[in-house]
């Protein structure tokens, strides 16, 4: 893994049964780069965002963030799991303002 990157994407890809949805040979992001992710509906944005996070399991390859390969790091998963639980809160507080409009 190279040094000054901080999000590297190695031969990452998806399967849900035999639909492929997301394919991505190679992607770096410096360290303090501002990164934008931009697709149609169902481009696999989320999928990434999901693997990134190691929400979900890559059918080949790794994501690593700060040379830390997240779906085989026991550190990343206390990271993961506070961010799941920050995703449950907004997802009640959003429910919450739904019901009282």
């Amino acid at each position: 893994l190279k040094k000054n990157i901080m999000i590297q994407t190695n031969n990452i890809s998806k399967k849900y049964g035999q639909v492929e949805v997301l394919n991505i040979d190679s992607l770096e992001i410096p360290t303090g780069q501002s990164f934008g992710l931009v697709g149609n509906n169902g481009a696999g944005k989320t999928t990434y965002f999901n693997l990134l996070l190691d929400l979900i399991k890559p059918t080949t390859g790794n994501v690593a963030n700060n040379s830390i390969v997240v779906n085989e790091s026991e550190e990343w998963k206390t990271f993961t799991a506070m961010i799941n639980s920050l995703k449950s809160i907004s997802n009640c507080l959003r429910m919450l303002l739904l019901l009282n409009i």
